[in-house]
């Protein structure tokens, strides 16, 4: 599973692919490994964004200024 991270032109819009591949609009910030489904959405105070997942039972946060970091 990919978390990834896209710039936007307006409020809610991704801006326009202007990179060599036609699919080329955001950057990958996570790849967790093994088989993951993306569920619940959060964002703390200090900007952390945390995500769980469904088969495995892990939790993954990442900050404006730290790597991410999944735990059990």
């Amino acid at each position: 599973m990919r978390w990834w991270s896209f710039r936007l032109s307006a409020p809610g819009e991704i801006e326009a692919a202007n990179g060599p591949y036609r699919g080329k609009k955001g950057t990958v910030l996570v790849g967790l490994g093994g088989y993951q489904m993306f569920d619940s959405l959060a964002i703390d105070r200090d900007g952390h964004i945390c995500v769980a997942t469904f088969i495995s039972g892990v939790a993954a946060t990442s900050g404006p200024t730290t790597k991410t970091s999944p735990f059990n």
